[in-house]
């Protein structure tokens, strides 16, 4: 028993979820970000191939409609809002990678091994939507949530990384 718990948060996402089942995944997505689980995020991905095993043809969302999936319920934060807001570097470095116009010159090595590692490999973005440009609905770019979220962020505010 948990006392002093406020359960309507998990309520209200129950509800979302029995209302809209096809939102699991990307629902699913923004947890891992706000976890910092950036292996989660790589295995949630590769299901959205039809090709994949674990393919679910009652969520047929693609990799990059969750990529870009902006919480209806939580301030529509994306998944790069939600790794600034909580501090995690490597789920940043993850969805840039996978779903921004970032020059690969500004990614470290690191990234583009530990990308691989996981199967992932960053495909062309053309036409489609930066994720730097998402604006929760607060108008706030993933930059401004890290500036507001503090040390973590120092290197990371005003070169372009979190915000077009």
């Amino acid at each position: 028993l948990q006392r002093q718990i406020d359960i309507f948060p998990l309520l209200q996402e129950e509800s979302y979820l029995r209302a809209y089942p096809e939102e699991r995944k990307s629902r699913a997505f923004l947890e891992f970000c706000r976890e910092g689980d950036h292996k989660a995020i790589a295995e949630l991905l590769k299901t959205c191939h039809p090709d994949s095993g674990d393919y679910d043809e009652e969520d047929p969302k693609s990799a990059n409609e969750i990529l870009r999936y902006q919480d209806p319920i939580g301030d529509m934060q994306s998944g790069l809002h939600a790794a600034a807001a909580n501090g995690h570097r490597e789920v940043a470095w993850l969805i840039l990678l996978l779903a921004s116009e970032l020059p690969e010159l500004h990614f470290p090595a690191l990234v583009f091994q530990e990308a691989a590692a996981l199967g992932l490999m960053r495909a062309e973005q053309d036409g489609k939507v930066d994720i730097r440009s998402l604006r929760d609905a607060q108008g706030r770019t993933a930059e401004d949530v890290a500036e507001e979220a503090g040390v973590v962020w120092n290197g990371w505010i005003g070169n372009g990384r979190l915000a077009l």
